[in-house]
């Protein structure tokens, strides 16, 4: 890519300003995706700049999968993807809502960084919306990874976790584990309620403790490629001068670059 006299290495080494409107022009999973895959040693590290100016465009409280047209990329993410998506974002600091709508790869161990999260509420495991056509499914869930998690969370001194939300499936095979875990947590808010001066601020748990309503529309999409996370990027000592024309080709770029990554897999 050649922009005036200067030639880019690597899309990380563009300007964080460029990074950030490329992102205008992307879905908010891709938008996640585009992070993770710009971050300093993929999967395990922490954001790189790029990352971190890629990052601080979009809100962090709320994390829904299901609220783009990304379905193919959804889809296919796995629990490292969701791992990844996580730390890039530092989401035990500050994700409050989660919902993984069509999240239909991801079996929970991936939900792992949210273990001794304090500012979660909401968790959403359904996997398809509520007004979808598609079968019921709970994907490839798994009660004995998310589980654990749960109730971590809900160990934590100071946890603001209010509301649960899970699969039509679970909630009608009524899993002795899952009935178990219910009733820790119908405990768990009825103590925090009646440790609370201000009542109305959490809702009884006859009225709150348990959500059972699906979700929304399913829209899944695709994971990213591992190798693509482990690039190497060239240094770029040279000041950027970036015209329109260059912006609209960068902001092609980059989606040709997600496409990539989604067709590795």
């Amino acid at each position: 890519m050649v922009l005036e006299s200067t030639t880019v290495q690597h899309v990380s080494d563009l300007p964080g300003s460029l990074l950030r409107t490329i992102c205008n022009f992307l879905s908010p999973t891709s938008h996640l995706v585009f992070a993770v895959a710009l971050s300093d040693g993929g999967l395990t590290s922490k954001p790189s700049p790029s990352s971190k100016a890629i990052i601080s465009t979009k809100s962090r409280a709320t994390i829904d999968f299901g609220d783009n047209n990304d379905v193919a990329l959804v889809e296919k993410l796995t629990d490292d993807d969701l791992v990844a998506i996580l730390q890039c974002i530092d989401a035990p600091r500050h994700v409050k809502q989660l919902r993984l709508t069509s999240c239909k790869s991801i079996v929970g161990h991936g939900l792992s960084p949210l273990r001794h999260s304090t500012v979660l509420e909401q968790v959403d495991f359904s996997i398809v919306e509520a007004n979808s056509e598609e079968a019921d499914t709970v994907g490839k869930l798994s009660l004995d990874a998310v589980l654990p998690i749960l109730r971590d969370i809900i160990n934590q001194e100071g946890s603001s976790f209010k509301q649960l939300q899970l699969p039509k499936l679970w909630r009608q095979e009524q899993d002795g584990r899952l009935t178990a875990f219910l009733v820790g947590y119908n405990e768990f808010l009825n103590a925090r309620n009646s440790r609370s001066s201000h009542p109305d601020t959490c809702k009884s748990a006859s009225n709150h403790a348990f959500v059972w309503v699906p979700t929304r529309e399913s829209n899944a999409r695709r994971p990213f490629a591992g190798n693509v996370f482990h690039q190497k990027r060239a240094k770029s000592a040279k000041k950027l001068h970036v015209t329109p024309a260059h912006t609209l080709e960068l902001v092609k770029t980059a989606k040709e670059l997600l496409a990539y990554i989604v067709c590795q897999f």
